[in-house]
């Protein structure tokens, strides 16, 4: 049982999540009010979108704001807040929003307490086009912040090399999936469930097509459901590599559903091919279910940890996927994986979230201790900055490869010394170096990925 200090009792805290819609995250966050509401606390959410028809409906006497977009307004709307609703704490959960650096620095500035809430994760932004921006908004934020929660004790130790404050949270999952109703689970036949949006860059749906097509080398009896929705020309994309591969009549897709449960019952196994995850809402859901599992390797996933029911496979190799569901379906071990999985599940998920938010809210009142930066920190910051260089020469590379494609289309159109010269311009030593900067950074942020995850 969760005990508020009576000083604490009636404090405001804010939570801010840029929408409030259907997804693992926004999920998370009314969990959150909902049990900061039983503790006594009079919360308000913070938004960057109005409300939608299909958002999650708030509890009772929880408030719903709109931040305004225009920076200035921005500003004086959190120093109002401060002012005039007496807001304790903001627990800012869009973390790598460009909104971001600009709120943390306003709510820092007001004396408001500042959580900044990571629900990814710490390498997320290394392999993204705009990962440089988004290294620059963590690293902002993160050093502004009372306390910084994560979700996995290898994030912590990125995330305090910013911050002395770290707290490792569990997602609330087990509040709405309720008690595990069973001790391990039984195969029932061949079915492969895939639960997520249709993301062509954060779920990587179509690797799941690719991962069941060498299933069904295999098994030609196996059967995969798609479960989920959002984005249309995506879902056309899966259908037609379906059909290319020949797996169409042996892949359903179910669209968006209310509830991924029915589809989890009737599996057998779950299939996740996300590049990365924090806290995987689908992932856990299935575990709850018992599911053997099968994903792509994520050595900071707390829930995959050690588990040999969760099996993972290097990132990409769809090969080693399919085989990896084949063994799963065929083996005589399926129960004692489903038994490992649900263990994991008990291990990890049913634990005392309220006392790790007490320590949370703890940390954000007390003083703010900083002291010197570690070896450790120095290290990794040592190679920020070289990626940040990197950065740099890939921007400057491209801008020159772009000058240098401007010229052979100048030439062409001029028709002056047409083949010569475009000839010339193309062997150039700078054309060459442009065009392979575009895969030189791809390949040196794996290897600061895999540091930062030491």
């Amino acid at each position: 049982m969760f005990c508020v200090e009576m000083d604490l009792i009636d404090m405001v805290i804010g939570f801010h999540y840029w929408r409030f819609g259907i997804g693992g995250a926004e999920h998370v966050t009314l969990e959150l009010i909902t049990r900061f509401q039983r503790m006594g606390y009079l919360v308000i959410l913070y938004t960057d979108e109005p409300e939608h028809p299909g958002d999650f409906p708030l509890p009772d006497n929880v408030i719903r704001l709109v931040v305004p977009v225009n920076p200035k307004e921005r500003s004086q709307f959190w120093i109002n807040e401060a002012l005039n609703r007496g807001v304790k704490i903001i627990i800012y959960g869009t973390w790598l929003s460009p909104y971001a650096p600009l709120d943390c620095q306003t709510i820092h500035d007001t004396g408001m307490k500042l959580v900044y809430s990571v629900h990814g994760s710490a390498s997320y932004p290394i392999d993204k086009d705009n990962g440089m921006k988004l290294l620059e908004i963590v690293q902002q934020c993160a050093q502004l912040a009372d306390v910084i929660v994560c979700l996995s004790d290898v994030d912590a130790l990125f995330w305090s090399l910013f911050c002395n404050n770290v707290v490792v949270v569990t997602n609330p999952v087990a509040d709405y999936l309720g008690p595990v109703s069973i001790s391990t689970r039984k195969r029932k036949g061949l079915n492969v469930v895939w639960v997520g949006r249709f993301d062509p860059v954060e779920k990587r749906p179509d690797l799941a097509i690719k991962a069941f097509a060498t299933l069904v080398s295999v098994i030609p009896q196996a059967h995969l459901t798609m479960v989920g929705g959002g984005n249309d020309k995506v879902r056309l994309e899966l259908e037609q590599l379906a059909k290319q591969l020949k797996v169409n009549d042996r892949v359903e897709f179910t669209g968006s559903v209310p509830s991924s449960k029915p589809y989890l019952k009737q599996a057998d196994v779950f299939l996740m091919t996300s590049p990365t995850e924090g806290f995987p809402l689908s992932l856990s859901e299935a575990m709850h279910e018992g599911l053997p599992c099968v994903i792509f390797e994520m050595p900071h996933l707390v829930l995959a940890h050690n588990c040999s029911g969760i099996v993972q496979v290097p990132w990409k190799d769809t090969d080693s996927m399919g085989l990896a569901l084949s063994d799963i379906l065929t083996n005589n071990r399926y129960e004692e994986l489903s038994s490992c999985v649900l263990e994991q599940y008990h291990r990890v998920c049913e634990t005392d979230i309220s006392r790790q938010w007490s320590t949370v809210i703890k940390m954000a009142l007390a003083e703010k201790n900083n002291s010197l930066e570690s070896k450790s920190s120095r290290l990794v910051r040592s190679f920020i900055n070289a990626y940040k260089r990197l950065d740099d020469k890939r921007i400057s590379n491209l801008e020159e490869l772009q000058h240098l494609r401007d010229q052979i289309s100048i030439l062409k159109i001029e028709k002056k010394n047409n083949y010569k010269e475009v000839e010339s311009v193309r062997q150039s030593y700078a054309f060459k170096i442009g065009s392979i900067i575009l895969w030189l950074p791809r390949s040196i942020r794996k290897i600061i990925k895999m540091l930062t995850e030491l």
